[in-house]
């Protein structure tokens, strides 16, 4: 049996002083004595050790990795897992660097980061390095992250002459008992240079799955090396701290009976991706697990990963929990998850990478005030996506960070002002008392007050709202613009201060749906007001809009106007009180809101798993996203006289990456000439991408974006000529939305050049 103890030394507070002590939870710091343990590397230069505090206005960027001090005693100091370890729970050593090529995390520490920033809530030594001339990144990293290892075990040395506030000891393995075996899949991204995860020092690229002692994973067994997405990677301070390991260990014999963990790498390329899920399940089996919860670390690329590891882990019978952020665009709307597997039902989700922060201004900056996606100086009001945000959504549940499909998303709220609120209504020709179909062209016009189904709302609001203005169009009129007039729409409605804004019910016609939710959507966005659509299930124009607007169910017909209208002032009173309305009143929305949790998301993960074990169906956290569906474009009738153009997401630039392609989360591509060059030379040019090993591509970058193969098919006269310009970007966890974008104006870019007998040819990871 093996055995560990915990020694847990609360920090409360971190000074520097003259000398090294911990005495009442107050952490001294000798800053001479720290300076003196750190390597004078040739790779890098130590510039600056500093101290944040929680809640205080310190911004730190670009944070790398992130240590909990910690430090073994006794004769077990080598060994992981047994023995005993002092640790300084609420301490952390940050490493500070710009190396070349990565885009590090944020951390802030005021008050208004607390739900975002895990480590705004720590007391944080940190290390500022800068990388000497001429010093490689992967020699920088190396020496940085040894460094860091050092201040953190100093840190620990000052605890070992004092008594702990706790002690928490750990036996394994668990005793045995009546309920049926659980486990976890520890999955880890190792692919390359800075993107590595080292287990006892060794990097685990070629790793297979392995049988890991659940207390090696808390003393320290697992560090990280990788670079790549701060929001959702997992640093060191986190494999320290393992959360689902800890949780599990916690429910053992409660809810759940812990039989162990399987460590696994997420591995690059799809046959090596094979082999690792078909060991897990050759491990799952041996340990006669019935259950496990599978973690993610990284992008979409590793996605494939847990949906591959999911999928044939069900099929053999045993129960799966997914612990996953998300990434589905600022606004929510966009489908969270890159692939899915139809085993994948129950899923604990950690956040939406997407969504977009806003913390207040800095009076202090450690490390570099410009930050990738800030467009201003770090010392001024930041707005930046949850996505550079160090651990935010951090996926083996550390934080509390959710997403909700409850409620109605960004829409605004109705003023708390006394008396009525003011409310806009719209309506059709018919509908406004211009006409029938004759009358379809009606021009856009507004009227005072209600007109027609409008006094059927004026009698249901009684005194709490008054409908200020109906706003009439003809149905064709609205559908030869929709874009513009729902614009002027809004800018007619604007014109009354209205509280809230009705359109409909339109029930089952067609263009009246469109319509009403295309002014619905332009009302919204323009006054930042709440708007209700009255419209039936089927008709088209809830597939187009029902995310940015309240659609309330109303029948197919104007039989149905007296329940349609009821309904719509109840969820339009409802909003009037500052309520959201109920799940029901309203059609759902493929809207993704981000939302804190009481629990962590390792609780929340193992207590899905402890339900399913029990043979209940417990909610999922994160319903599987549909995807749309795009027809591809018709074959070239003939190559020989067509021109074929590259393209690649897997991030290849010219040696300076002159657009400043993102390694991941990309907001830009780049076009760049190759002219008359028979292939790409590896001399001139890089990798901007942080998803894959790409030390291939590296070496020769035609395997990336394969010129010498099309001049040779060019040359053999296959195909008619290569294009003069190849586009690329990083696809690595970029967004849906920036991703049509990109592919928007590259189309667009194409067609500027060639309006006909033009292909092209596109590259992934």
């Amino acid at each position: 049996m093996m055995q560990l103890e915990h020694l847990i030394h609360p920090v409360k507070e971190m000074v520097f002083s003259s000398k090294g002590t911990l005495s009442d939870g107050k952490l001294a710091i000798q800053k001479d004595d720290l300076a003196a343990l750190l390597d004078d590397d040739p790779s890098v230069r130590l510039i600056g050790i500093e101290i944040a505090r929680p809640g205080h206005s310190v911004r730190i960027a670009p944070v790398l990795d992130i240590v909990e001090p910690r430090v073994k005693q006794g004769p077990s100091q080598t060994e992981h897992g047994k023995g005993k370890t002092h640790i300084l729970r609420g301490a952390a050593v940050m490493g500070v660097c710009e190396l070349p090529g990565i885009q590090e995390g944020l951390v802030d520490m005021s008050q208004a980061a607390g739900w975002f920033s895990p480590f705004s809530g720590t007391h944080n030594l940190v290390l500022v390095f800068e990388v000497r001339n001429e010093a490689g990144r992967v020699d920088a990293d190396h020496a940085i992250r040894q460094n860091l290892f050092k201040a953190a075990e100093y840190l620990g040395s000052l605890a070992t002459t004092c008594e702990p506030d706790q002690s928490v000891r750990f036996t394994w393995p668990l005793p045995q008992n009546d309920k049926a075996g659980t486990g976890l899949v520890y999955l880890v991204q190792s692919q390359g240079d800075l993107r590595r995860t080292y287990l006892k020092g060794q990097a685990m690229d070629e790793v297979m799955p392995l049988s890991l002692n659940p207390l090696e994973a808390l003393d320290n067994a697992v560090t990280s090396g990788n670079f790549v997405m701060p929001s959702n990677k997992t640093c060191t301070y986190i494999h320290q701290n393992n959360p689902l390991v800890y949780e599990m260990i916690k429910q053992h014999g409660r809810s759940i009976h812990f039989s162990g963990v399987i460590l696994a790498n997420e591995m690059s390329r799809l046959e090596d991706k094979e082999k690792v899920a078909q060991k897990i399940v050759h491990i799952a089996k041996d340990m006669d697990l019935s259950g496990v919860v599978i973690n993610q670390e990284g992008g979409a690329n590793t996605l494939t990963d847990v949906m591959m590891i999911c999928r044939r882990l069900e099929r053999e019978g045993i129960k799966t929990v997914l612990i996953l952020n998300e990434f589905a665009g600022e606004d929510g709307k966009t489908p969270s998850l890159a692939e899915t597997t139809a085993e994948a039902e129950h899923i604990v989700s950690t956040g939406n990478n997407d969504f977009r922060i806003t913390l207040p201004a800095a009076e202090t900056i450690i490390g570099s005030d410009r930050f990738p996606g800030v467009e201003n100086s770090l010392k001024e009001t930041a707005s930046l996506p949850l996505s550079r945000v160090h651990s935010s959504t951090n996926q083996l549940g550390f934080g509390y960070l959710s997403c909700s499909a409850d409620g109605a998303g960004n829409q605004g709220s109705v003023s708390k002002k006394e008396g009525p609120f003011r409310v806009v209504h719209y309506l059709n020709q018919f509908f406004g008392q211009i006409g029938g179909e004759d009358k379809a062209d009606a021009e856009l016009q507004v009227r005072e007050g209600p007109v027609g189904p409008g006094m059927a709302f004026k009698m249901l609001f009684g005194q709490k709202a008054e409908i200020v203005a109906t706003i009439i169009c003809g149905d064709n009129t609205m559908g030869t613009n929709l874009d513009e007039i729902s614009a002027s729409v809004a800018e007619l409605a604007g014109h009354y201060s209205p509280d809230l804004f009705i359109a409909g019910p339109c029930f089952l016609a067609g263009r009246y749906g469109m319509a009403c939710g295309a002014a619905g959507k332009a009302v919204g966005e323009k006054l930042s007001i709440p708007t209700v659509v009255g419209i039936a299930e089927s008709n088209p124009g809830v597939d187009v809009y029902r995310n940015d607007t309240y659609m309330v169910p109303c029948g197919e017909s104007a039989a149905k106007m007296k329940q349609a209208a009821e309904a719509m002032v109840e969820l339009a009173l409802c909003l009037s009180k500052g309520r959201s309305p109920e799940t029901g009143s309203y059609l759902t929305r493929n809207i993704r809101h981000s939302i804190t949790r009481t629990e962590n998301g390792a609780m929340r993960a193992v207590s899905m798993l402890a339900a399913k074990m029990k043979g209940l169906e417990p909610k999922t956290e994160l319903p599987l996203p549909r995807f749309d569906r795009v027809d591809p474009a018709p074959p070239l009738a003939n190559l020989s006289d067509s021109t074929v153009i590259l393209c690649t997401e897997g991030g290849l630039t010219p040696k300076d990456n002159p657009d400043r392609i993102e390694m991941s989360m990309a907001t830009r591509f780049g076009k760049y000439p190759i002219g008359d060059l028979q292939r790409l030379d590896p001399d001139q040019y890089t990798v901007a991408h942080g998803g894959y090993d790409n030390a291939a591509a590296q070496e020769d970058p035609n395997r990336l974006l394969p010129l010498d193969a099309l001049r040779d098919l060019e040359d053999a006269g296959i195909v008619g000529k290569v294009g003069n310009y190849f586009y690329t970007t990083a696809g690595n966890a970029t967004s849906v939305e920036n991703s049509e974008k990109f592919g928007r104006e590259i189309a667009e870019d194409i067609r500027r050049q060639f309006k006909q007998k033009v292909g092209v040819v596109f590259t992934s990871t």
